[in-house]
Formats: C-alpha cells, structure tokens, sequence
C-alpha cells in the first residue's frame, strides 16, 4: 500500500477521435496529446481538467499541476495509432525537465 503510479493515462473518445490525456506526478504536469486538435475537444478537455481540479488538493490533480499541449505527428491516412500516441506520451513525460 501506499505506492501510486508515476503516471495516469486517460484516454478520451471524442466525436469518433481519440486523444490521450497523461498526468505524471513526478513532474506535476498534465500532459494533452491529440494529433487533430478542434475547438470542441477544446471544451471537453477544459471539462475534465476542471472536474480533476475540483477533486480537491489532495487529488492527483490539484492545483499544483501545470498543463502541456504537446506536438503529435498525425498520420496520413486519417487514423491515429493509439500505441503511438501512448508512446509518445511516455517518452515526451520521461525527458521533459
């Protein structure tokens, strides 16, 4: 008991895309990853940042947690791979400062 994990993976499922939300404790950052950003998934990420920030400072996500969009290479053929993207992710929290 007493042992979190380092890093939290969210993924999302918005209007038939997936994006990928990582909260690593280590580093008290929230990361975004999504390879076709729009103005609605704007919204729907703003949302869950808001209702993990109202889970309290006791949360993984309280106030001390910053925020980070992060580039992802989208594919040519419109489809995403979710394993890259959660790669990427796991790659870009382990070497960022």
């Amino acid at each position: 008991m007493g042992h979190f994990p380092l890093q939290i993976f969210i993924p999302v499922l918005h209007e038939e895309h997936w994006f990928l939300i990582v909260i690593s404790r280590k580093k008290d950052t929230i990361y975004i990853l999504d390879s076709l950003p729009c103005k609605s998934r704007e919204a729907v990420i703003c949302g869950i940042l808001e209702t993990l920030q109202k889970l309290g400072k006791e949360s993984i996500a309280g106030s001390q947690y910053i925020c980070e969009v992060l580039d992802v290479q989208r594919q040519g053929n419109k489809y995403v791979s979710f394993t890259k993207i959660f790669f990427a992710s796991s790659a870009a929290a382990a070497s960022s400062p």
